[in-house]
């Protein structure tokens, strides 16, 4: 059995470095490092003390460095000292204690000033420009330049030192893990745009907390001396390329595409409800009436998501939208021969396309409750039984 790793990793209090600490924890051995005590086992180290550093690295086989000035606002003196004289100690005191392979959270903004270029049309979903990982160095601000200059020493100590050195331009990763806030009036603060272009642009930089795990241990894994590359997830309008991510590190780890599990994941049980509203068809009223209005809404939601983000990359998604799609006519055709009929059910579904939609939302109802036993359940659908449309009948209105 090989020996676990050991991994120092700065900045250990931050968000990434929550991110590290709980999905990484269990594939290497972790020393936390933060810039002042933590409640967690750690050690307060600073990146201006290289001895210090050079104590809290020894024994370790790799780095990850996510301390430093974060934002594009920071005032120079915090961006100098952290970012300049951080990173060259990060990797002095890397050299120093014999440290293979350093991990620096680098950021898009060493070339925001292409961004900012073609900003907001780049984030128009019918766009096709890319801004790839071999563009050439064209930083938005101070804090970008020493973004960048870290990317130029990492390969300066890569090629003359033999520290392996892998920095990655870190999207957006948000403690809550969503990519559509309700207020996105905070993001992006340094570019002119509307809240739409926003919130467009927070879906293509969006790197979800599982991706951004998976992209650190896949850089601190992989067999290169130096590289540079993108970590953004697999999103609908990504204008940032994946060329070294995908060529020296392997594709992205993503169990779902577009916007991430957690959010497909979702939509599915938004469609599970939806299976739930619109096979149960048994109760008579307003109850039945409320139910076809739900069901409307939600396969109306379901077909809006398609067209916005196209959902043939992703099995659990594509089968929530499947299943708006089938129940759309489906449901409309039930509200108008409800409207003729004093005893509204399943009959009110005569026609052959009717028929069919039934069919349809049968067999996508019996892979989703497959997927979704918990959701199944709590929505109180038949998991043993899924081809029974009785037992959906009876799930409560909610």
């Amino acid at each position: 059995m090989s020996r676990r790793r050991t991994v120092a990793v700065t900045g250990s209090a931050g968000t990434i470095g929550r991110v590290v600490r709980e999905r990484l924890a269990d594939r290497y051995d972790l020393r936390l490092l933060t810039h002042r005590p933590a409640p967690f086992p750690s050690v307060a180290v600073e990146l201006g003390d290289l001895d210090a550093l050079t104590a809290a690295f020894d024994g370790a086989d790799a780095v990850v460095h996510l301390a430093g000035a974060s934002h594009v606002e920071d005032p120079w003196n915090d961006i100098l000292a952290a970012n300049v004289v951080g990173v060259r100690n990060v990797l002095e005191a890397s050299r120093l204690s014999a440290v293979e392979k350093v991990v620096i959270a680098s950021s898009n903004h060493a070339v925001g000033g292409l961004e900012a270029e073609f900003a907001p049309s780049i984030y128009d979903p019918q766009t096709a420009r890319v801004i790839g990982d071999d563009a050439p160095l064209r930083p938005d601000s101070l804090y970008g330049a020493s973004k960048a200059f870290g990317e130029i020493l990492g390969r300066i100590y890569a090629e003359q030192h033999g520290v392996r050195v892998v920095c990655l331009r870190i999207g957006t990763v948000r403690a809550d893990d969503d990519p559509n806030p309700t207020d996105v009036s905070e993001t992006a603060g340094w570019l002119d745009l509307t809240d739409d272009q926003r919130r467009q642009r927070l879906r293509a930089t969006w790197l979800s907390q599982r991706d951004c795990a998976g992209l650190i241990a896949a850089a601190i894994d992989a067999d290169v001396r130096w590289a540079v590359a993108f970590g953004v997830s697999d999103n609908p309008r990504r204008f940032f390329g994946a060329g070294s991510a995908a060529a020296y590190l392997g594709d992205m780890p993503s169990a779902c595409k577009l916007w991430g599990r957690a959010v497909a994941e979702s939509r599915a049980q938004g469609a599970i409800t939806l299976l739930a509203y619109a096979l149960s068809m048994l109760a008579p009223g307003e109850i039945w009436n409320r139910r076809i209005a739900s069901a409307r809404a939600h396969a109306s939601e379901g077909l809006r998501l398609a067209r916005e983000t196209g959902l043939e990359n992703c099995a659990c998604y594509h089968l929530a939208v499947l299943a708006s799609a089938a129940a759309l006519p489906l449901v409309n055709a039930c509200a108008g021969a409800a409207a003729r009929s004093s005893t509204p059910g399943p009959s009110a579904a005569s026609s052959d396309a009717d028929r069919d939609a039934i069919a349809l939302l049968d067999r996508i109802g019996n892979d989703l409750l497959q997927l979704y036993p918990e959701q199944a359940t709590s929505l109180g659908l038949d998991v043993d039984t899924p081809d029974d449309l009785a037992s959906l009948g009876e799930a409560d209105d909610r």
